[in-house]
């Protein structure tokens, strides 16, 4: 497919920008990256503003430690050693979304969750077992966390996990009444039981609260939607009982945009595979946002699922999949860039770019892969090459697909230890590998 002269829509952590060929008349109307700047500027403000809200509460809630506000990971870092950290994101999008009745809750709420921060958990496996609970996350978040630690010089441990379809985990947390609190290698040593052990009996304490079924949007009769909203409709895909009960045109199919919702479909059901992308698209934005990557249910496991056979169905789940890592990649890249600068490393991380056809609606990823700059990738659906050694009209090659790529030059390409996926390169092929990738 060639994209010269072909109208792109670009989207990044869900701000759309129209790119349009040339045309005077437009550009005079509306400046996208004028616009974008302003619009930047006011969420920074508002931010900040939702920041000043929830240190006050929690100064007339008794806190004396110091509070820092940190605009850059929109958190709040309490105490002098600044060993604690409360990300302000998911209670700032409940709070925004929020009747204005309802936000004093919110915001009682998040200064519990403070104050009962440094509650131990119970010493006796026996107290503790009917409040475990298997929580579905994403691998990302754990990748995030680590590179943050590394800018503090800290260490950071993966806690105990299991992996389902590649880059989703499931962790084991303490429910408490007021908040969750994640469980960690040394408290299940010291209950005596393995994670195995905790895994299995949070499933059953997960059953045990989910007698209710799933709900079923009007004149959608194909689609089912978790009803529970408890912070683990996500993990109810972990439920063999609850999704076999679910009658489907074909495989079971499943995407969970946030840890609130669950949608179920079937992946002959073109229909409840439309339906399910707008229910998904709605709830992405939501607090706690996983992905919008859809799963397919094999009989004996789930996997990454596109359906076959309608191509604009296929594109708009590669749009959900592609927007969702777009802030994640997006935030990848900021963390990455201030650690090499620290270091002192000459690397660059290159940019994940969403791009839609503007007359097909087909859609592709794109990072650029240039000469002679140590970079690293962004996994995507295609990859453009830069080489500023050519003809200024000759200087772009591509896009090429990520498959065909990897075929021919995957042996220049290093994966890294990231979530999501990054590859390092240090090479840039040669024009014999281009031959194979562009014929």
């Amino acid at each position: 497919m060639k994209f010269k002269r072909i109208a792109m829509v670009f989207l990044c952590a869900g701000l759309v920008l129209g790119i349009a060929a040339c045309k005077k008349d437009r550009a005079e109307k509306a400046d996208p990256v004028k616009d974008a700047a302003a619009a930047e500027v006011k969420a920074r403000e508002q931010r900040k503003a939702f920041s000043d809200v929830m240190v006050r509460a929690l100064r007339q809630a008794g806190v004396g430690k110091k509070i820092q506000y940190d605009p850059g990971e929109f958190s709040l870092i309490i105490g002098e050693a600044g060993d604690k950290l409360f990300f302000l994101g998911n209670v700032y999008n409940r709070y925004s979304q929020a009747e204005t009745a309802g936000r004093d809750e919110i915001v009682k709420r998040f200064t519990n969750m403070v104050l009962l921060s440094d509650r131990p958990l119970p010493a006796d496996f026996s107290e503790a077992r009917s409040h475990i609970l298997p929580r579905m996350g994403n691998l990302a978040s754990h990748s995030f966390m680590r590179l943050r630690n590394r800018l503090k010089g800290l260490e950071y441990t993966l806690p105990p996990h299991t992996v389902t379809a590649s880059h989703f985990c499931t962790d084991l947390v303490y429910d408490w009444p007021e908040s969750i609190q994640g469980i960690q290698k040394s408290d299940l040593d010291r209950w005596g039981v393995t994670f195995e052990q905790a895994l299995e009996l949070s499933l059953e304490n997960l059953d045990a609260v989910s007698s209710e079924e799933f709900s079923r949007p009007p004149g959608n009769p194909g689609v089912y939607v978790s009803p529970w909203k408890d912070n683990y409709d996500a993990s109810r895909l972990l439920l063999p009982g609850k999704i076999a009960g679910i009658e489907v045109t074909g495989d079971p199919v499943a995407i969970l945009p946030n840890r609130d919702t669950l949608i179920v479909t079937g992946s002959e059901d073109k229909a409840g595979l439309a339906a399910m992308a707008e229910l998904a698209s709605a709830a992405l934005p939501g607090p706690h946002p996983l992905s919008g990557t859809a799963l397919r249910w094999t009989g004996k496991e789930w996997v990454p699922f596109l359906p076959a056979g309608d191509i604009p169905l296929y594109y708009r789940f590669v749009m959900l999949r592609t927007t969702a890592l777009a802030p994640d990649y997006h935030y990848q890249k900021e963390l990455l860039d201030r650690l090499y600068k620290e270091v002192g490393a000459d690397i660059f991380v290159a940019n994940y770019q969403v791009m839609k056809h503007e007359e097909t609606g087909s859609v592709l990823s794109v990072c650029v892969w240039t000469r002679d700059v140590v970079s690293l990738l962004p996994e995507t659906t295609h990859i453009t090459f830069f080489d500023d050694n050519l003809p200024e009209n000759e200087r772009v090659i591509g896009p090429v697909e990520w498959d065909r790529a990897i075929n021919v030059v995957g042996n220049l390409m290093t994966k890294q230890e990231l979530e999501p996926p990054r590859y390092k390169v240090e090479q840039f092929p040669t024009p014999e590998q281009f031959k194979k990738m562009l014929n």
